[in-house]
């Protein structure tokens, strides 16, 4: 599975590579027309010039040859973006380096994989994670996970481990302290502390509304609510 969307992500990366490379040659191909443009006006300037001073009789004054190098300083600019148009043509696309993923040493015991780093319980069942080598494994059926022998589904692919009896049931806690009166003088805002959940055993922050027990000290979260 890993291996699906990290190709995934090579070919949305590469496609947005072309995108961009065929958009600054567009872009760069405008700029060279737009120089073609100016040469061919500095060049019919010249001629101008040129034509001028010979129905005046004149040879070489200096009007002529600052036209013939304002032609020529354009003609060194097209030059170069021809050459830039070149380089983004030979441009590869480079595959980013992507960093190895370090999971969790703790895994649910039961059966919900490994926990969240930094975390010692497991925000499904609230268990308390132990060592990823402690815990003896099965393979799923399917994937070939390994997985804890009561595991009742597999984590990787969701098949259901029929042959699994039921997880213990969570370790009790204690009772969540009482809330600390609100200062009634403090604006509305700061009654209303900010936004982001927090376990009311420990204080600490909640991943996400999905869990249903605190991932640092296992306080039933849905039973809090």
């Amino acid at each position: 599975m890993s291996s699906f969307f990290d190709k995934m992500r090579s070919g949305a990366g590469k496609a947005a590579f072309e995108a961009d490379k065929l958009r600054r040659v567009t872009a760069a191909q405008s700029e060279l027309r737009r120089l073609r443009d100016e040469m061919n006006r500095a060049v019919n300037l010249v001629g101008r010039v040129a034509f001028d001073l010979h129905q005046r009789g004149q040879t070489g004054p200096p009007e002529l040859r600052a036209a013939c190098d304002a032609a020529a300083a354009v003609l060194a600019q097209v030059s170069a973006q021809e050459a830039e148009i070149e380089r983004i043509r030979n441009e590869q696309y480079v595959e980013p380096a992507t960093a190895a993923y370090d999971p969790s040493p703790l895994v649910c015991p039961a059966g919900h994989g490994p926990l969240t780093p930094g975390t010692r319980f497991c925000h499904h069942c609230g268990q308390p994670g132990v060592p990823r080598a402690a815990v003896p494994t099965i393979p799923c059926p399917t994937c070939g996970t390994p997985l804890q022998p009561d595991a009742r589904f597999c984590f990787n692919c969701g098949q259901p481990m029929t042959s699994s009896p039921p997880p213990p049931a969570p370790a009790p806690t204690a009772p969540s302290p009482p809330p600390a009166p609100t200062d009634p003088t403090q604006p509305e805002t700061v009654r209303l502390g900010s936004a982001k959940p927090t376990c009311p055993s420990c204080g600490e922050p909640v991943l996400n509304d999905a869990e249903s027990y605190c991932a640092t000290c296992g306080y039933p979260l849905k039973g809090a609510t």
